[in-house]
């Protein structure tokens, strides 16, 4: 079976989204199909900007917009810097936007309609290049949705978007990169992630840092994320960090928190508690896929109780243990196996 994704031009740097995608995109080449990642550069073939794009993504910036090398695609067919009439003339096999401004494209291309699919990942409105009434009717082209949380199938429905085109394929752990295990790590680091989008509030984490390392100074900080760009005393950074980085991570932190207002699903989170850090965060929508109260610390958006509740688990071993125990159950259920066998029925609906 041949199977093209369609993804927003890449930046070659660590990113979530695409690495949901690279998995599914890996596994199905392993498995013998004909697998090809094709990456947009929103223009048309033969503009002045276009044509700019495609002369820097040669020359100057090849590393940046023509390699992955934080993922092993080997046996994955990359075409960079493809315009959109490139993606309008593929023909054959299955077809999957993996962004809205993918849709579109995918749905004007040349596949059979019942080949045509839409994976969404999150409720993007917080992207400054798309108007909500835009995004909203990306969701609404007759391609077939893959959702990755329950909270997205909510919100499809509410746009009248009919049940039977949208499956649920929640996202994952996998395993081979975050081994669910209890270690017997020193645990002295409190941990988060910056990112640039607003309603991520790194700001709030920032404060929220600076303030915990007034009181445990003994502690160690760290920030990890992309193209960071906040740099706070005491807090040590980790740019563009690998697995092997964020396991380490994850597994000497006794507390990871998440300060993100609006989730699609949070993957940071799951992954720390695969690794048995405690975790403290901001109801966001996107942890009720994967945790409860009893697996994590959920509060209100508000600093101080974020505050408060990152200092319960540092402070109530009793307390932390029982929250992570739980933890465990709940994301061990969350294996890539099963999100891929899912993700093949939604293929061959």
């Amino acid at each position: 079976m041949r199977i093209n994704f369609v993804l927003p031009r890449t930046i070659n740097k660590p990113m979530g989204g695409y690495r949901v995608v690279y998995q599914y995109a890996k596994r199905l080449a392993e498995d013998g199909n004909d697998v090809h990642i094709f990456f947009l550069i929103h223009d048309h073939k033969f503009s002045l900007k276009t044509i700019i794009r495609k002369i820097d993504g040669l020359t100057f910036h090849r590393k940046k917009y023509r390699y992955i090398s934080w993922f092993d695609l080997r046996k994955v067919r990359l075409h960079f810097d493809q315009t959109l009439e490139d993606i309008a003339a593929i023909s054959q096999g299955k077809i999957i936007a993996t962004h809205w401004s993918t849709a579109r494209v995918v749905c004007e291309s040349q596949c059979k309609p019942k080949d045509k699919f839409y994976l969404i990942q999150d409720y993007e409105i917080f992207d400054p290049f798309v108007t909500k009434k835009e995004l909203e009717n990306t969701w609404k082209l007759p391609l077939k949705k893959i959702m990755v949380s329950k909270w997205l199938i909510r919100k499809g429905a509410e746009l009248g978007i009919n049940p039977c085109s949208m499956f649920y394929v929640p996202n994952f752990i996998n395993t081979s990169e975050f081994p669910i295990k209890r270690d017997n790590c020193d645990r002295n680091i409190v941990s988060f992630l910056w990112h640039n989008n607003p309603r991520k509030q790194s700001q709030m984490g920032i404060k929220i840092v600076s303030k915990l390392k007034l009181k445990y100074p003994k502690l160690r900080f760290i920030m990890f994320g992309v193209n960071i760009t906040d740099f706070p005393k005491n807090v040590e950074i980790i740019e563009n960090a690998n697995v092997q980085q964020l396991n380490y991570i994850y597994r000497h932190s006794i507390v990871y928190f998440m300060p993100s207002s609006k989730e699609g699903w949070g993957l940071t989170g799951m992954e720390a508690m695969a690794c048995g850090a405690a975790v403290a965060t901001i109801d966001n929508g996107g942890i009720w896929e994967y945790a409860n109260e009893n697996s994590a610390v959920i509060v209100r958006n508000n600093k101080r109780k974020l505050f408060c509740a990152i200092v319960k688990l540092i402070e109530d071993k009793k307390y932390r243990e029982k929250i992570v125990k739980k933890a465990y159950y709940n994301v061990e259920h969350f294996t890539f196996n099963n999100s891929y066998h899912k993700f093949l029925l939604a293929l061959y609906s």
